[in-house]
């Protein structure tokens, strides 16, 4: 149960052996192979702050605060609600669909095309289905391609 006054993401992850844990579960985003690592969604506001809005009251952004602290060691839950390797507090952050942003956060790699797909950002709609898929257990159908859509329509 969470504290008076926090969410049950904040109480988490003030346990450092639920952290601890919780980062050893695989996530529904496969880790790089390349090297880069995640960086975090507050990273991605400096220059996204819009976005970055959008997703903070979106259920990605909300995805791990909805879960309780025995929900975030499940294996069923945690890989989804929580796949940033490293970055616990952002639910369903940018880099669980972009990729990790280490290699292509700096300004002259976001702003080049070329670049920044070497740098290993995704096309975030390749991601989608990694979670939302028939195989998961709590499965609801949906238009992927039109919830795709909105994501950034915001």
């Amino acid at each position: 149960m969470a504290e008076a006054g926090t969410t049950p993401a904040a109480t988490r992850l003030r346990s450092s052996s639920a952290v601890e844990q919780a980062a050893q579960l695989p996530r529904g985003v496969p880790p790089s192979d390349n090297g880069f690592r995640n960086i975090g969604a507050a990273a991605c506001r400096a220059c996204h702050r819009e976005l970055h809005a959008a997703w903070e009251s979106s259920p990605h952004g909300r995805a791990a605060a909805v879960l309780s602290f025995e929900q975030t060691l499940d294996p069923q839950c945690a890989p989804c609600h929580l796949p940033d390797e490293g970055v616990l507090d952002d639910g369903v952050g940018c880099e669980a669909c972009h990729g990790p942003g280490s290699a292509y956060a700096e300004l002259d790699i976001m702003i080049d095309p070329l670049k920044r797909t070497a740098a290993g950002l995704r096309d975030a709609s390749e991601a989608c289905g990694l979670c939302h898929n028939p195989g998961h257990p709590f499965h609801v159908e949906r238009d992927l391609q039109a919830a795709a859509a909105t994501i950034h329509a915001r």
